[in-house]
């Protein structure tokens, strides 16, 4: 029976997968035309998940991200005749089974890991209702892997049938029945961390002065008078806006200063005009190159309880802390103040399709391997580290924005590894929609599991396959439909000189 196996984090999923690699081997072991895919939501997650397949099988290993435009039906065709097992981003292996350079039957064992994200619209959920939703099509044994099976990006739930929809949604998707433990006792052995709550009182000093300098910034943007010079501006407005009143005035001006050095490409003079402007506006407020205590109190009261949180951690041995933020510039900016504790070495983890200077894939990785030697000791990530990355020794994780989701508070709270480690949210004091908003997830997490021991034993879902139209190329199986038209219009339009 395809199985989605639904444990918390540290409970040895991966390991359940490797050992069914292992008992399944026979199936893609060369020279068998079979292959095993273990997919994987994001690049670093796929690298981790390669690494201990290597470790603990004899197979022939492959690690499959970014871009796929040197990767033709000759290259794959290499690849397929030399390794067992492909681990890869769930767009390479949709890509690959639309230009047929996959066969779809040859895949005898797909596992989804983070298989939360097959709701419709995600390469998941395209892999299996293109290819594997026929009445007529070989499915392979599928394995999913997730601590919270909320399909989709979430929101709070209301009640136990909604937490019932999303698993029937979730077991129809991938053709597998959700399976957890059912002894209360296997609890005791499982790492988890105390969640503490850290108020801070809402900013009301220097408010005037933080909205005048906003009303300047706004009032900047009305000189660019053309649409796409407007549109640019405006996107750094918002994000200095949010700067400005989340973190305060010395962040707005690290902000600057990070997307001024972003703005080193063709086209981008009116985002750089706009920026220097911005500068000029806050050194008129005498912020710019001040001391240490000046630099502080332009800091918002949010980020000054991130700092006192920070420091009585600051003798603990062996820190290791995660802070989760939402935007890619609060990491950035979060990061260099951090970084002006003397016990701290922080480094930061966003996502690396952002404009923002120094965000590449190797940046990212090296990052993070950093932090697994204790070279680096704090990471500020968006939600890209919230799923998956295995870092034992993190001790500390710290929710400088609130989570919007059970989802997300699951998996930033598994972040947090080793024993004894905590959880620590940060909220503003007499702020109710936080505290309705806490409060509805952690009643969400503790339907959640209620929920997840009433499933049913057996599968017994009724698959609908409702057939897109398409066109079919006979002579080699390739496949373009509606969703996939777009990429390939683009992918041709980059081959043209």
């Amino acid at each position: 029976m395809n199985t989605i196996v639904c444990l918390e984090t540290g409970c040895g999923k991966t390991m359940i997968a490797v050992l069914l690699i292992r008992s399944l081997s026979h199936l893609f072991r060369k020279p068998e035309k079979g292959i095993c895919v273990f997919l994987a939501p994001t690049v670093s997650l796929c690298e981790q998940q390669a690494e201990v397949i290597e470790r603990y099988t004899d197979l022939y290993v492959g690690t499959y991200v970014g871009g796929t435009s040197t990767m033709d039906v000759h290259w794959w065709t290499t690849h397929l005749q030399k390794q067992e097992v492909f681990v890869m981003t769930p767009a390479i292996l949709l890509d690959n089974l639309r230009h047929r350079f996959f066969n779809p039957d040859h895949v005898e064992l797909l596992i989804f890991d983070e298989c939360h994200h097959c709701a419709k619209g995600h390469p998941y959920a395209n892999i299996m209702s293109e290819f594997y939703h026929k009445p007529e099509a070989k499915c392979p044994r599928i394995l999913g892997m997730t601590a919270s099976p909320i399909v989709g990006k979430g929101k709070t739930w209301s009640g136990p049938q909604a937490f019932k929809e999303s698993f029937d949604c979730l077991e129809t998707m991938l053709r597998s029945k959700i399976i957890t433990f059912a002894d209360k006792e296997l609890t005791s052995f499982l790492p988890s961390s105390d969640m503490k709550i850290k108020e801070h009182l809402p900013d009301t000093k220097g408010k005037h002065r933080t909205t005048d300098i906003d009303n300047r910034f706004e009032n900047l943007t009305r000189e660019f008078r053309l649409p796409e010079e407007r549109q640019a501006v405006n996107k750094i407005y918002n994000t200095l806006n949010y700067c400005l009143f989340e973190l305060g005035l010395f962040s707005a001006r690290k902000a600057a200063e990070i997307m001024l050095a972003g703005c080193d490409g063709k086209g981008r003079d009116a985002e750089a005009a706009f920026l220097r402007r911005v500068l000029n506006i806050l050194e008129e407020k005498a912020i710019l190159d001040g001391t240490a205590d000046d630099q502080i109190r332009a800091i918002s009261s949010k980020v000054q309880l991130l700092l006192d949180v920070l420091d009585e951690y600051k003798s603990a041995q062996d820190l290791r802390c995660i802070v989760f933020v939402e935007r890619v510039i609060a990491a950035k900016v979060l990061t260099l103040l951090l970084n002006s504790r003397p016990y701290v070495r922080a480094q930061c983890v966003a996502s690396h399709r952002n404009k923002l200077k120094g965000l590449t894939l190797a940046t990212q990785r090296n990052s993070l391997e950093d932090f697994r030697a204790g070279k680096a000791n704090v990471i500020v990530a968006t939600n890209v580290a919230e799923e998956g990355l295995d870092i034992q020794s993190c001790s500390l994780v710290i929710r400088f924005n609130m989570p919007k989701t059970e989802r997300s508070s699951i998996q930033s709270r598994g972040r947090a590894r080793k024993q004894g480690s905590d959880y620590v949210i940060l909220m503003e004091s007499g702020n109710l929609n936080e505290e309705k908003l806490l409060h509805a997830i952690l009643e969400g997490e503790k339907l959640m599991h209620e929920q997840l021991h009433t499933v049913q034993d057996t599968y017994d879902h009724q698959l609908f396959y409702r057939q897109k139209d398409a066109y079919h190329v006979e002579s080699t199986g390739a496949v373009v439909n509606i969703d996939s038209s777009v990429s390939l219009l683009h992918q041709y339009c980059s081959t043209l000189g």
